[in-house]
């Protein structure tokens, strides 16, 4: 489907609203003329009209990422001043320390008022103190608090283990690794600074991860229970690209990350798409339909804690997306069923609904060929049906609130990239951005916090014969085009 990228109407868009306002006007005067039985109503003659639209970035925004890049250089202008002015400040009460001042006050708190007009001091050290606290006024409230709040950070990173909270959760670990010749080697490397200048200029420009500005992450630590690789597999149809993962994954946390190939990125079946080289047919790297998918990730627990799937798709991440949410539900009402008691009666049930779908026509689904070693066989039993047809809806409710909640993983769903370098669009771009924005209000609304509904890309960009300025510069215009317009949308 042929993207429409310009403000103005385009001379074929045009051309295709006066056809279709001559042809309801040609077939309104026959049906008027009442010529014969036969009706001239038309069910739909097409758009006549153009419907108004808001732009997805407004005209008074147009200039956004001008205005962007000036916050930026208006933030790190502002950083240098209080960083020079906080080294204003410790150079201050270093010499106020030295001459072994009466008032002198706990580091990074002020004089009191009366200190400052104190008569039996003298003028020089009474104008220290003046220029102690201005200097204190120009590092602000913020800055003066992150400093006072550095020591603490500080220790927490160096001590010999670490707790901080994840949604109402303490995740604790130890702060260092034991090398080969038994010395402790700290995991964060962090800076020994006694200057306050020094010290705001790392904290505003870099800090430990898990703070601003999240140079090294927005948390403190990664995850330590997990394998830092992901099994990467796209190779053929759904059941080739399963054993691909099983061989990947054993021994390792299964971390998959699902690759697509061209027919899939326009949303044709990489199976039977006519036109397609016979590469593409045969490198299936998404699936067609939900028991594709079912196939694709059969005898993992999608939803299990140390699970995660990212999967390389654009065009039709949405509905994709939604193949893979369902496959994840349906997992867990296998599992509800077998835990409960209740398989033998959900295999009658299953069977009945195959059987009636076979005698109109559907052929059944099936995995093809053998299951890879350590597949235990799940995810395969609802072929052909959905877990809403085996349980009552209240429970199918809550099974499905349970999984949306603990499936983890991501989706690259970044369709600007795919317009600048990789051409493979499906909708138009404002369309898919619409889309987007309606995905991530599902996942709010459903509570969805471990699945990140996009993934912004730029090894593409790099790919399409940007240098690696141009890459970034996109790669940031991109996300922050995303961000706008699908906050907008939700």
């Amino acid at each position: 489907m042929p993207s429409c990228r310009c403000s103005r109407l385009s001379p074929a868009v045009s051309t295709t609203l006066e056809s279709n306002r001559l042809f309801a006007a040609v077939c309104a005067a026959l049906s008027a003329k009442q010529l014969g039985t036969f009706s001239w109503n038309p069910a739909d003659s097409g758009p006549t009209t153009l419907t108004a639209r808001a732009p997805l970035i407004p005209g008074a925004r147009t200039r956004y990422l001008a205005e962007i890049a000036l916050g930026g250089r208006a933030t790190r202008a502002r950083i240098e001043a209080e960083v020079e002015a906080a080294r204003r400040a410790f150079g201050l009460y270093e010499s106020l320390k030295a001459l072994h001042d009466a008032h002198l006050p706990a580091p990074l708190e002020r004089y009191a008022p009366d200190s400052l007009e104190e008569r039996d001091a003298d003028a020089t050290r009474r104008a220290l103190r003046t220029a102690y606290n201005r200097a204190l006024d120009e590092v602000g409230v913020a800055g003066v608090g992150e400093l006072k709040a550095w020591p603490a950070r500080a220790r927490a990173a160096t001590d010999e283990s670490y707790s901080y909270k994840v949604r109402e959760r303490d995740v604790t670990g130890e702060n260092y690794t034991e090398s080969l010749s038994r010395l402790p080697v700290p995991k964060l490397a962090v800076p020994r600074l006694k200057d306050w200048g020094e010290m705001l200029h790392f904290i505003l420009t870099e800090n430990l991860p898990g703070s601003y500005p999240y140079t090294g992450g927005v948390y403190p630590y990664r995850r330590e229970a997990e394998d830092p690789t992901r099994m990467f597999a796209g190779e053929g149809g759904p059941e080739r690209t399963n054993r691909r993962f099983h061989y990947l994954a054993h021994g390792h946390g299964p971390r998959l990350s699902t690759a697509s190939i061209p027919p899939r990125f326009t949303g044709e079946d990489p199976g039977h798409a006519s036109g397609c080289l016979r590469t593409h047919r045969q490198f299936r790297g998404l699936d067609c339909d939900l028991d594709d998918m079912k196939k694709l990730y059969s005898g993992f627990d999608l939803c299990g804690p140390g699970t995660s799937v990212s999967m390389t798709i654009n065009g039709p991440a949405p509905i994709i997306l939604a193949m893979f949410m369902n496959t994840a539900i349906d997992q867990q009402v296998e599992r509800y069923l077998k835990s409960e008691g209740r398989w033998a009666a959900a295999e009658k049930q299953i069977a009945a609904l195959i059987a009636g779908r076979a005698a109109g026509g559907v052929v059944p689904p099936a995995y093809k060929g053998a299951l890879p070693p350590h597949h235990d066989g799940s995810g395969l039993t609802l072929l052909g049906v959905t877990g809403d047809e085996l349980v009552p809806r209240e429970v199918y409710e809550r099974i499905r609130a349970a999984a949306l909640q603990a499936v983890r993983g991501t989706v690259q769903a970044d369709i600007l990239k795919e317009d600048q370098a990789q051409n493979t669009c499906i909708f138009s771009t404002e369309f898919a951005l619409r889309m987007m924005g309606d995905v991530q209000q599902y996942f709010i609304d459903e509570r969805v916090r471990n699945f990140y509904s996009v993934s912004i890309s730029g090894y593409h960009i790099a790919e399409a014969g940007a240098n690696p300025i141009s890459q970034l510069a996109f790669t940031l215009a991109n996300g922050f085009t995303i961000a706008s317009t699908t906050s907008r949308v939700a």
